[in-house]
């Protein structure tokens, strides 16, 4: 985990993917998207799976790496870094 003085950075986790989706799918957020449908439970988890999968690859280059975003521990969001 990476702490700074406001908010807290740590690896991204399953549960996270459920509030990703409840994010995504609202209406004022997901028009900004170029693909603006409805993201599935089922799609998110889909992707957290490939993710892990391929995790160990996205350490071994540095990039790619998601991070869940939170202050006074509480989840606020996701950054790629």
């Amino acid at each position: 985990m990476i702490k700074g003085k406001k908010v807290s950075l740590r690896p991204l986790e399953k549960e996270d993917i459920y509030k990703i989706v409840e994010w995504r799918n609202q209406e004022g957020v997901r028009t900004n998207f170029l693909d603006s449908g409805l993201l599935s439970k089922y799609a998110q988890e889909a992707w957290y799976e490939q993710y892990q999968k391929h995790f160990q690859q996205y350490q071994k280059y540095n990039d790619r790496l998601i991070f869940a975003i939170e202050a006074e521990n509480q989840y606020i969001g996701i950054t790629w870094l």
